[in-house]
């Protein structure tokens, strides 16, 4: 593995919400009826943010195949459709960040032929032309995270290529325009996301990369701003999807939760932090089958849940607070499913989840609301 530095890097700052716990009173989760909301071809991935400056989280909606983000306002219990946002080409990932600095969210896209792309944000659920960040055809971006990695406010991006075994970091000036930072290569691997945090408190940015076809994490602990060390690799069995960051045990230290494509087994991981950047080693987590999961607080008790989601079926599991779950929820989806998203849409002060239908036609988030 060879490693690149370009630019001089500053302080670094990362962007991690921590539930606080409460007593260890065990809660209770319950959903209302699905809300079936049509997306483009192939909604591969949905991220929740507020576009329009109402203070609700909206959807947008990564469609792999159309080329396009498709942006859903909330609204009264449902979604308003706004036009579709083209991308350059297919976009496999979609963040929402400010990227730009003028107070609007903006959408970065990692577009799968070979560009990253920043859409500026009106305000209004709008978005203008996009600017992009050519990596080359063959690189392949995945995934990417908007976040402060050199401690100016301004936030930077990091990106995990499949084509190319590559992670890129990228400095933003403070208008959304961006500068190569450092490349880490590794000798084989493939990024389908790449996360953002502060694992061992010392006020940088870390990075945990999920190495899809290879089954592992890469943990690459900050050593200065916008620049990351050696990789820490933690070996996982079967494919994993993007992994979630959390405090499942109230420790005050960020635990990683990852999916584990295994039918009919405890088929989920908790990685324990130590606090230091390193992970005890894997535990399963009792749910029958995962590919995607994401983290939130479904029965706002202010622990850490998780969800994971499968090919029929999505699987909730409400925190305790020390590292354990209870019973697995099951909510009935009707096929394949891309990677989630939790936001409390409904404003009822818990999480509800949005889970893409990724492989099937017609195209379809479905919204489950906390009841």
């Amino acid at each position: 593995m060879r490693m690149r530095t370009l630019g001089v890097p500053v302080l670094a700052a990362t962007l991690t919400i921590v539930l606080t716990p409460v007593g260890a009173t065990a809660a209770t989760a319950s959903f209302g009826p699905r809300l079936d909301v049509p997306a483009g071809e192939f909604a591969h991935y949905v991220a929740a943010g507020d576009l329009d400056g109402d203070g609700r989280p909206d959807m947008a909606v990564a469609s792999g195949t159309s080329g396009t983000v498709s942006v859903r306002l909330s609204r009264d219990g449902g979604f308003r459709a706004m036009p579709d946002v083209p991308t350059p080409s297919r976009p496999m990932t979609v963040d929402i960040a400010d990227v730009t600095g003028d107070g609007r969210p903006d959408l970065v896209t990692a577009d799968l032929g070979g560009t990253v792309s920043v859409h500026p944000g009106r305000g209004d659920g709008r978005f203008r032309a996009a600017r992009s960040i050519d990596l080359g055809g063959s690189s392949n971006p995945w995934g990417v995270d908007a976040a402060d990695l050199d401690g100016d406010r301004d936030l930077d991006l990091v990106v995990g290529l499949t084509g190319l075994p590559e992670i890129h970091v990228f400095r933003n000036d403070g208008r959304g325009r961006f500068t190569a930072g450092q490349i880490v290569e590794f000798g084989y691997g493939d990024f389908n996301a790449v996360r953002v945090a502060d694992l061992n408190s010392d006020g940088r940015a870390d990075l945990v990369a999920t190495e899809t076809l290879a089954s592992r994490l890469a943990v690459l602990l900050g050593t200065g701003p916008a620049t990351f060390g050696e990789p820490q690799r933690i070996n996982l069995i079967n494919d994993t999807s993007p992994a979630v960051l959390g405090d499942y045990d109230s420790d005050g230290v960020l635990d990683i939760v990852a999916s584990r494509r295994e039918s009919f087994a405890d088929s989920g991981w908790l990685l324990h932090g130590n606090g230091d950047g390193t992970f005890a080693e894997p535990v399963t987590i009792p749910v029958r089958w995962s590919e995607t999961a994401t983290g939130g607080d479904f029965d706002g008790d202010g622990r850490a849940d998780v969800a994971f989601a499968t090919a029929s079926v999505v699987f909730v599991l409400l925190g305790n607070g020390d590292g354990t779950f209870q019973e697995a929820l099951e909510l009935p989806v009707d096929g394949q499913v891309g990677v989630p998203a939790a936001a409390d849409f409904n404003g009822d002060g818990k999480d509800d989840l949005a889970v893409p239908n990724g492989y099937g036609l017609p195209s379809t988030v479905w919204v489950f609301p906390t009841a």
